[in-house]
């Protein structure tokens, strides 16, 4: 359940998910709206609201979404052109022609930098022509793909987006809820593709007019196990907890705003690193305008333990 709570200096909305238990690859169950070909410096004007579904294995999924764009709500295919190309770059067939690894023009990118030769760099490509791989569907995958969308647009620095995790608990007892507290800036959280309808990396990164990122954030909780060395791909593919925040356009933007995200609780003792990550509205993290500035990303370490142990 959401609650939005406005205050003089920053607004906090309450986010509520169950926690996803085997299988937590975001909406590997299909279940969230895919996004229609929209303006991308629109907002959508209708106030956001709860809403719940039951994947295949029984785990219920809470997301605070827009009406219309919810997670069972029946989509029709958009049915006219968006007003700028997305350069081909989605799907299976990059540009709606021939595959450009078989000579054709569409989905090939030119040579960039500032007088198109790449800055005298040897690069290694732009776009998919090159790779081996099968291209990118929009769907998550098992399998390595090339992904052929283009980068899109990247803030001006002194809107690059950032987020902060400002209050967390150090320990909690296995299946005791808690709370985390992210304060998000330069992020406005109306753009969430279901990647599970097949909008995992399938639009390039877009602005509001006022230069701001739009999208949402995640929040994952994993167990790592053994606190010394990296955690392995699996354990990180298979959180103990996920959530996606994005409410319709009512909440982030230019200014610094809380939103406190509740997680019901972490079903086996160990040491969780709970990270939240800003992302585009195909679940990319966000660009940022100089290699040497941090992305908007942030975990802290929570102890869990049995109950009654300290």
């Amino acid at each position: 359940m959401t609650a939005v709570l406005a205050g003089l200096a920053m607004v906090s909305s309450v986010i509520a998910a169950t926690q996803l238990a085997s299988n937590a690859l975001e909406g590997r169950d299909g279940s969230l709206a895919a996004g229609e070909c929209l303006d991308p410096s629109a907002t959508p004007e209708a106030e956001a609201s709860p809403s719940e579904v039951v994947d295949e294995e029984g785990n219920v999924h809470h997301h605070y979404r827009s009406p219309g764009t919810g997670e069972g709500d029946e989509q029709e295919p958009p049915t006219e052109e968006c007003d700028k190309d997305d350069g081909g770059t989605g799907g299976e067939d990059p540009g709606g022609g021939e595959d450009p690894r078989d000579g054709g023009d569409p989905g090939t990118v030119p040579p960039g930098g500032e007088t198109g030769d790449n800055n005298g760099l040897e690069i290694l490509g732009r776009d998919c022509t090159a790779s081996d791989l099968p291209l990118h569907t929009g769907f998550q995958s098992e399998q390595a793909q090339c992904v052929n969308t283009q980068a899109g647009d990247v803030t001006a620095p002194d809107n690059n987006p950032s987020l902060l995790i400002t209050d967390f608990p150090d320990w909690v007892e296995v299946d005791q809820p808690f709370t985390l507290t992210v304060s998000t800036r330069n992020l406005l959280r109306d753009r969430f593709l279901g990647a599970g309808d097949g909008g995992y990396y399938l639009e390039a990164s877009y602005l509001t007019e006022d230069g701001i990122q739009r999208g949402h954030f995640h929040t994952g909780c994993v167990n790592l196990q053994d606190g010394q060395v990296a955690p392995t791909p699996a354990t990180l593919i298979e959180p103990q907890f996920f959530a996606a925040v994005e409410d319709g356009g009512g909440g982030g933007g230019a200014g610094a705003d809380a939103v406190s995200v509740e997680i019901p609780g972490l079903t086996a003792p160990g040491l969780y690193r709970c990270t939240v990550w800003a992302g585009d509205g195909s679940h990319r993290i966000p660009m940022m305008s100089f290699a040497r500035e941090q992305p908007p990303v942030d975990a802290v370490r929570i102890t869990v333990t049995a109950a009654g142990e300290q």
